[in-house]
């Protein structure tokens, strides 16, 4: 099965120093997604144009706003207490739509086979 367009891959990095305080996030196809250790976002462009708000941590959630020339959006990324199921909300907003589009994906991680 082909890799979704924004599944990403986390550049493996090593041990963190205190000399790091961002962390490279890799899309095949896409610019390089930088977040910062600490939790704040940080803006980038897309490949698109379009400025993009890299995750930031707001009440213990992963959240990703984007701005473009005909709308927006956010992605909110949370992790359920199980350690094991996260939840992901989209929402997109734009002149070009009837309303707003809200939609939520649940991603269970496998129990791993020996």
């Amino acid at each position: 099965m082909p890799t979704p367009p924004r599944a990403s891959a986390l550049r493996t990095l090593g041990p963190c120093s205190k000399k790091k305080r961002n962390v490279p996030v890799e899309t095949p196809g896409f610019p390089p997604e930088v977040s910062s250790l600490d939790g704040t976002g940080l803006q980038f462009k897309n490949k698109y144009g379009d400025v993009l708000q890299n995750p930031r941590l707001v009440d213990g959630a992963l959240l990703q706003e984007s701005k473009t020339s005909d709308g927006g959006g956010s992605t909110q990324f949370r992790l359920r207490s199980d350690g094991s199921t996260m939840i992901a909300t989209r929402i997109s907003r734009s002149p070009k739509l009837p309303g707003v589009v809200e939609y939520t994906l649940t991603y269970a991680r496998r129990p791993r086979t020996p």
